[in-house]
């Protein structure tokens, strides 16, 4: 028969980290992309004409496809993340209620 061991601190601990810094970090892009993409009609923008017009049009539509792609995938990465570290202190208190600690 096999032992298993957990260390329940170590649990904590990593939930923290991936609920703080990863998702954090995944939360941070998001607002970079948002930030960026606010800004993306100055970039496309040429200036030119009456009312101007879009120099890039076929560069724009891209970006805003990647763009949203991109923070889409920032906005799900936290989410999982924020779940996982759910999962871990869960997983934790499990181990404490089978120990008699909780």
């Amino acid at each position: 028969m096999s032992s298993f061991a957990v260390e329940v601190e170590n649990l904590v601990d990593a939930a923290k980290v991936m609920e703080t810094h990863i998702a954090g970090s995944f939360e941070s892009v998001h607002h970079w992309i948002k930030g960026a993409t606010e800004k993306e009609n100055d970039a496309f923008y040429s200036g030119d004409g009456q009312g101007g017009r879009h120099l890039y049009d076929q560069v724009g539509d891209e970006w805003r496809v990647t763009a949203d792609f991109m923070n889409r995938i920032a906005v799900d990465n936290a989410e999982t993340m924020r779940l996982a570290a759910e999962a871990l202190r869960e997983i934790a208190q499990r181990y404490r209620e089978a120990d008699g600690q909780a």
